[in-house]
């Protein structure tokens, strides 16, 4: 398997995810209570970061960036909003990023998999197709 750091722009779609609790699976997360602000959603971004790099540490022996790539993330509102499938792309992304070492163990691994998890199964029951069997899926970006 090979593993890459995701974008800051997926880690924006990942961070705007978590702060809609109304999304199927996000009541589980409990991340969002501490997003009341972007000081706050940069720094699980940067949570998430530590995890996305620990994953790189085990394959490649390296972090996978300078320090300041981190440092540098700050959340961004993506402007247009985005839909589910964009979404959930990113978060299932960032899961396969993460797949390494111990990493998957980590409570908040364990989280974000539940919640990509339920998301997928209540958008099944609700339209009749898995989430990644959408166009929308297929035409959002991957990392």
């Amino acid at each position: 398997m090979s593993a890459f750091l995701i974008g800051h722009d997926t880690m924006d779609r990942i961070i705007c995810l978590l702060q809609k609790k109304e999304i199927p699976g996000l009541e589980t997360f409990t991340g969002p209570e501490a997003i009341p602000d972007f000081n706050a959603a940069t720094d699980l971004g940067r949570q998430l970061y530590d995890l996305n790099s620990a994953a790189m540490i085990v394959l490649y022996k390296n972090p996978g960036a300078d320090p300041d790539f981190f440092e540098s993330y700050s959340y961004r509102a993506p402007a247009n909003g985005l839909s589910i499938p964009e979404s959930y792309k990113a978060l299932c992304c960032f899961l396969y990023q993460c797949s390494e070492g111990d990493v998957p163990e980590h409570p908040m691994f364990k989280q974000l998999e539940h919640v990509a998890e339920t998301m997928d199964v209540v958008y099944l029951a609700l339209n009749s197709q898995h989430i990644s069997d959408t166009q929308a899926y297929q035409l959002a970006p991957w990392g």
